[in-house]
C-alpha cells in the first residue's frame, strides 16, 4: 500500500472489485433513465387578436412574461391573429424550434366569438398538420370564468384609467 491515500489515486493499484462496482452502478443508472420516458416540454402559446396600437400588444408580451416567471419550467411565447407580429403560425414554430412537444394555444379573448372558436382552431390544425409529432391543444378563451369577476371587482374600486397610459 502507497502512503497518504496514493493507491486509490493510482488506478493501477484499484482492486477489481472497485472497477466492477463501478461499472455496475454506472450501468443501473443508464437502464434507470432509460426506463423513464423524458417528461415532456411544454410551450403556452399565448394568442391575442393584434392591434395597431403598439402598447395594446405590448400588454401580450407583459402577460407572457408574468406567466413565464409563475411557470418557469414552461415555455412561453406570443403571437397575434392578424395586425400584429408575431403571427401564429411563427409563434407555433418558435415553440417547436426551443423544444417543445406540447404545445397550448391559449387565447387572450374574452369570448368564444368567431376568432376564439373557429380561427384559431384552423390555426391549431395547420401547426398540428406541420409538426405532427408536437402535441397542439387549443384553450377556451377567458370566458365565464369566476377570476374575472375579481378582476372587474378591483377595476370598479381602483383609479379612474388615465388616457396618457392607456
Amino acid at each position: 500500500m502507497l502512503a497518504g491515500g496514493a493507491a486509490f489515486r493510482n488506478r493501477e493499484y484499484w482492486p477489481i472489485r472497485v472497477y466492477g462496482a463501478t461499472i455496475l452502478a454506472v450501468n443501473n443508472c443508464l437502464q434507470t433513465l432509460a426506463s423513464h420516458p423524458p417528461v415532456p416540454t411544454n410551450a403556452i402559446l399565448l394568442v391575442a387578436h393584434g392591434s395597431r396600437l403598439d402598447s395594446a400588444n405590448r400588454d401580450l408580451q407583459w402577460l407572457a412574461d408574468s406567466l413565464s416567471a409563475r411557470r418557469p419550467d414552461d415555455l412561453v411565447e406570443t403571437a397575434f391573429l392578424e395586425i400584429a407580429e408575431p403571427d401564429i403560425p411563427t409563434g407555433g414554430t418558435r415553440c417547436v424550434e426551443r423544444g417543445a412537444d406540447r404545445v397550448l394555444l391559449v387565447p387572450f379573448f374574452l369570448s368564444p366569438g368567431r376568432h376564439a372558436s373557429l380561427h384559431l382552431a384552423e390555426h391549431r390544425e395547420r401547426l398540428a398538420e406541420r409538426f405532427p409529432d408536437v402535441s397542439w391543444e387549443l384553450k377556451p378563451p377567458l370566458g365565464r370564468h369566476d377570476a374575472l369577476i375579481d378582476v372587474i371587482l378591483d377595476r370598479i374600486a381602483g383609479p379612474a384609467a388615465d388616457p396618457a397610459t392607456s
